[in-house]
């Protein structure tokens, strides 16, 4: 089966790339490298959007960065190899890198797809995490509670 009609734009900049997935309000997917969405596309039931803002014009959005609180930034268009390959990650981010390529490639032999597999990683990595995400929720309702009275005190 063929996709369904789409819009195709291709943003050279974040800004047209936002303002385009603003107007379409939803309806528009992003296309990264592709093979995944590609696939689903074909089976209109599951994805049929009404554009594709193609990303892979934007610079900056291929390099993997230490964030200035330490943290680690992937960008969007990313590839697997890059990540395999970058000595960022075998150095401080070796351990948990590791061990998310072994969880993708045992989930990618499972499943088929790249794509499918992130899918399924991050919903299992959300389960595990679901705990420490209820007890923030929690706490950020109880510092929403209080502010009135932090302003009353200032």
């Amino acid at each position: 089966m063929y996709p369904s009609s789409f819009e195709y734009y291709a943003p050279e900049t974040l800004e047209e790339a936002f303002g385009i997935l603003e107007r379409f309000d939803g309806e528009a997917k992003v296309l990264a490298g592709g093979q995944s969405l590609i696939p689903v596309l074909k089976l209109r039931a599951f994805a049929a959007p009404a554009a594709l803002v193609d990303i892979n014009r934007i610079p900056d959005l291929d390099t993997l960065t230490v964030t200035r609180d330490g943290g680690l930034r992937i960008g969007a268009l990313v590839r697997h190899k890059t990540c395999e390959r970058s000595d960022l990650l075998h150095g401080k981010f070796a351990t948990l890198g590791h061990w998310i390529h072994r969880a993708l490639i045992a989930l990618k032999g499972g499943i088929g797809n790249f794509g499918w597999a992130i899918i399924v990683l991050t919903f299992f990595v959300q389960v595990l995490l679901s705990p420490l995400t209820v007890t923030s929720f929690k706490h950020s309702q109880k510092m929403k509670a209080l502010q009135p009275q932090m302003k009353k005190l200032q």
